[in-house]
């Protein structure tokens, strides 16, 4: 009876999905010293994830 031993290794890459998204709002520096004075926001929207964002 003859016995085979084998051995083998493989190595493998796993890639993980990982979506994230900053977003950063900031207002205009208008003064509200008047009533009814109106203020305009800006926002910032970067995708600091590994994948593309859809529907956001």
């Amino acid at each position: 009876k003859i016995e085979k031993i084998v051995n083998a290794t493989a190595n493998v890459t796993v890639f993980v999905a990982c979506p994230n998204i900053t977003i950063n709002k900031t207002a205009s520096s208008y003064s509200l010293s008047t009533v009814g004075g109106s203020v305009t926001y800006y926002y910032n929207v970067t995708n600091t994830g590994n994948v593309p964002l859809s529907n956001v």
